[in-house]
């Protein structure tokens, strides 16, 4: 495709192609989740250049599948604290997703005129890692997937099955929603998602 970007203050046309973001076989380390990016495959490496399209460009940066934040692009390359032998580089984009209102109402009673609160959600997900879960933007919890055993210098295991986010900081509303957002180059896969909800008569 041809992408119009606005590179360091200036009009660029780019001729990109898609790149399979993750298929269900791959590694974390293969993960694709950035645009107009880039990936660096050979020995272990700190410095990633190659990089002049993106100049003065703040990018994502994925190493040996470990988020390893935000970075300006300085003389077409990026610096990485720690090496690292496969690097996808690129712009952030962040996904997000809505439900529709919710709506259940318990066996016998009027839905008319109830406001409704989720207190609870579970989140059904098929090798995925990271991710925040919410009513809005403003109340975001993040879903924890490091464990106290697991190394740090090492990226953060693929997980499939249920993570529970209790105690959500939401209100009475007529028609609540429920948003996931994923901020990073992750994979994020949802299966489902289970939600418990309080019933009011205001």
């Amino acid at each position: 495709m041809t992408v119009t970007r606005t590179i360091n203050g200036a009009t660029a046309k780019y001729i990109e192609v898609m790149e399979p973001p993750f298929d269900f076989e791959d590694d974390v380390a293969d993960a694709w989740f950035v645009d107009s990016g880039l990936q660096y495959d050979g020995v272990a490496a700190t410095e990633i250049s190659g990089l002049d399209h993106l100049e003065g460009e703040q990018v994502q940066i994925l190493a040996d599948g470990a988020v390893r934040g935000v970075q300006s692009v300085a003389g077409g390359k990026v610096t990485l604290k720690t090496s690292a032998e496969k690097v996808q580089v690129g712009f952030a984009c962040p996904a997000k997703i809505t439900t529709l209102p919710l709506v259940p109402t318990p066996p016998g009673v009027d839905p008319r005129g109830k406001h409704r609160r989720v207190y609870k959600a579970m989140v059904q997900l098929h090798r995925s890692v990271g991710g925040f879960i919410g009513v809005d933007d403003g109340t975001m919890d993040q879903i924890i997937f490091r464990r106290a055993g697991d190394p740090m210098d090492t990226a953060v295991p693929l997980f499939t099955g249920l993570k529970e986010m209790g105690s959500m900081p939401t209100s009475y509303e007529r028609l609540p929603q429920i948003t996931f957002r994923q901020d990073d180059p992750l994979p994020s896969t949802i299966l489902n998602l289970i939600l418990e909800m309080d019933v009011g008569g205001v």
